[in-house]
């Protein structure tokens, strides 16, 4: 069964994957150019730095916001730490996986429509 032969749902859930880790590392860059570029003296206008950071911060929670929720476990001993740690790399790929089966079912059910 090729690539071809998967469900909407599928394609756009395993699309999603690549394209929620460039934005997640887009976020993080736009980030460290605001922090870098200096803002202009007060009353200039939009400060550079700010737009970015804001942008880049959007994109970083947006892609890890799971992940908010697993900081307030309790970890006790060492084992825990290594499920807490796994928890903190799955779930935003399991986030992100979810929204791509939510895009792509929309998308099958939109292409099946108008043919």
């Amino acid at each position: 069964m090729g690539w071809k032969d998967w469900p909407y749902w599928l394609k756009g859930g395993v699309l999603a994957i690549p394209i929620g880790f460039i934005l997640f590392f887009v976020g993080i860059l736009l980030v460290m150019v605001g922090n870098y570029l200096a803002c202009p003296q007060a009353g200039e206008g939009v400060c550079r730095n700010d737009l970015f950071s804001v942008t880049g911060g959007f994109l970083v929670f947006m892609l890890t916001w799971s992940v908010k929720y697993i900081s307030s476990l309790d970890v006790q001993n060492e084992l825990q730490i290594y499920f807490y740690n796994f928890l903190k790399i799955i779930l935003p790929i399991i986030q992100v996986f979810l929204v791509g089966i939510i895009v792509g079912w929309i998308y099958g059910k939109i292409k099946s429509r108008n043919q």
